[in-house]
């Protein structure tokens, strides 16, 4: 081997160390794939705070990449309900050398990502700011100086959607500088979940939670008002009409559970909704997708669409677009989903009656889904988008 071939092989890859306010279950695959990068060596930096008691977290020694704990304060500010974070890992790694890149998360609310991003800036640290880019809830004008401002501080911008790259696009920003993630989940447990799940064995739990028979609609997610599983509730009493067999099971736990079961109790659904409660065991939820024919969030909807599809299952949700988390765009009219009208209850339960009786639809639907996760929205090229933004960041 050539001399110029040798000291390219002993060349150390560049550093990335990427801030994390916690690593939830689902993220856990995401980010061994991109730290099995053969181009950059990724250091997860991540803090135990987390103000939903319903969100399952990891730890440390759970997780199969090189990770660090870096403990994030917390405080309060009146009026704003949301806490203030500040994690001092991210301004001491702006000011050392040990990492080439930062990753940052890029929310308004963890302080200590402003003061790292302006400080790592004025020693020439290679930033990249990662996250939705746009609020929860529709853009809001008066905070568009500031994240310009932010975006245009660092040397790359990884959003979660394309809708918010268009958001950016349409107000100017530099958009060789923007990179779309197309937020996924780790796909691999639940190709080999299916290859193992048999007919008989979908049977016997079929038989066992009562579906067998039934048209099966799925909810996945904590039960918090802003995804109105009241509505749902409220409208299965018209889908029953046209569905007899129609079933609504809703998977999750959360502060809206308690008022949702006794909802269930006066509207006499007890035969029509199932809750069973927070479910993390991915063989029992994979056999309720399996068993299901559409997913349903009549609000607010994110990773769900991921996991839906990646058993093939369409999902109808409303088309308030900016009510949504930007997984929303992966919900196509027609080929991967369906959506009804704002809050109108008649629409969601006649698109909902529509699709649980017309079983070819669902089919090709389901296999759209499919093809959408395999194509795009997946963990490796999630990781390659990663790698993308890197290697721009190193270079501008």
């Amino acid at each position: 081997m050539s001399e110029i071939g040798q000291a390219s092989r002993r060349r150390p890859r560049p550093k990335v160390a990427v801030f994390q306010r916690v690593i939830p279950h689902y993220r856990v695959g995401v980010f061994e794939t991109i730290a099995a990068s053969e181009r950059y060596d990724y250091t997860f930096i991540y803090g135990q705070e987390a103000d939903d008691s319903f969100l399952k977290l990891s730890r440390g020694s759970d997780l199969p990449f090189a990770c660090r704990l870096s403990p994030i304060r917390s405080w309060r500010i009146w009026p704003i309900a949301t806490p203030m974070y500040y994690q001092p890992a991210e301004v001491a790694a702006a000011l050392s050398d040990e990492f080439d890149v930062l990753i940052f998360n890029s929310d308004f609310h963890i302080v200590s990502y402003m003061l790292a991003t302006f400080a790592g800036r004025a020693v020439g640290k290679k930033i990249i700011h990662w996250g939705h880019g746009v609020c929860l809830g529709g853009p809001r004008p008066e905070l568009w100086w500031a994240r310009r401002l932010m975006s245009e501080l660092a040397n790359a911008v990884l959003l979660y959607g394309q809708r918010e790259a268009d958001y950016y696009r349409a107000r100017g920003a530099k958009m060789s500088r923007i990179f779309v993630t197309h937020n996924a989940l780790d796909t691999r447990p639940v190709r080999e979940l299916k290859r193992t799940i048999t007919d008989d064995q979908l049977a016997d739990f079929r038989a066992a939670k009562a579906l067998a028979g039934r048209r099966v609609m799925i909810y996945t997610g904590r039960l918090l008002a802003e995804k109105r599983l009241d509505f749902a509730l409220r409208a299965m009493g018209c889908i029953l009409r046209v569905v007899p067999s129609a079933k609504l099971v809703i998977i999750g736990d959360g502060p809206e559970a308690p008022r949702l079961r006794r909802m269930v109790e006066d509207l006499g659904l007890q035969h029509a909704v199932d809750m069973p409660g927070a479910i993390f065991d991915e063989r029992e939820l994979a056999r309720y997708y399996l068993c299901s024919h559409l997913a349903v969030s009549p609000g607010y909807v994110g990773l769900m669409v991921n996991q839906a599809f990646m058993y093939g299952v369409p999902v109808l949700t409303s088309d308030d677009l900016w009510l949504h988390s930007p997984e929303v765009a992966m919900v196509r009219p027609g080929r991967t989903g369906e959506f009804f009208r704002g809050l109108d209850e008649d629409d969601y339960a006649r698109r909902a009656a529509a699709l649980l009786c017309d079983e070819p639809r669902l089919a090709r639907m389901g296999r759209q889904c499919l093809k959408l996760i395999d194509e795009q929205y997946n963990e490796r090229a999630m990781a390659k988008v990663f790698d993308d933004a890197v290697a721009y960041a190193l270079e501008h």
